[in-house]
């Protein structure tokens, strides 16, 4: 039996609904569970923690137009900036905050950062800390 059109947007509709909430779920198991600081992070590991599977995993991402390393080194660019940010750690080597934040190379680290703050995790820390700039004190929480 032929499946009308109608019928075809419906499914279509519920497999991209269904990769959406697998998408949010991904991202919030991301975050709050910083699997993002594995440096070996696989989409198997991803998938286990999402109680999901690498097929469903991959097309939830394609969904989504990201790959995993996009989306995995987005939070890890985001968890380096926040300690570029704090002056407590100014003087972190950037091969050490890399290795913090869950890359692999501080190669890799930069080009992220670039991407998303527009200069390397140097140049961040220059613009913030450099010749003649206050450090802000971090009150402890």
């Amino acid at each position: 039996m032929k499946r009308n059109s109608l019928s075809g947007s419906k499914d279509n509709f519920r497999a991209l609904h269904k990769y959406d909430i697998l998408y949010e779920r991904l991202c919030r198991l991301l975050e709050e569970e910083r699997l993002y600081l594995r440096p070996q992070l696989k989409v198997e590991d991803i998938a286990r923690a999402a109680a999901s599977n690498r097929t469903y995993i991959s097309a939830a991402l394609r969904s989504k137009s990201v790959t995993l390393p996009e989306l995995v080194n987005s939070y890890r660019a985001r968890y380096a900036l926040d300690i570029i940010i704090r002056s407590d750690c100014r003087d972190l080597p950037v091969e050490e905050l890399a290795e913090l934040s869950g890359f692999n190379s501080a190669r890799t680290m930069n080009r992220y950062i670039k991407k998303s703050a527009g200069v390397s995790a140097g140049a961040l820390r220059y613009r913030l800390y450099g010749p003649g700039r206050k450090v802000p004190k971090v009150q402890p929480l």
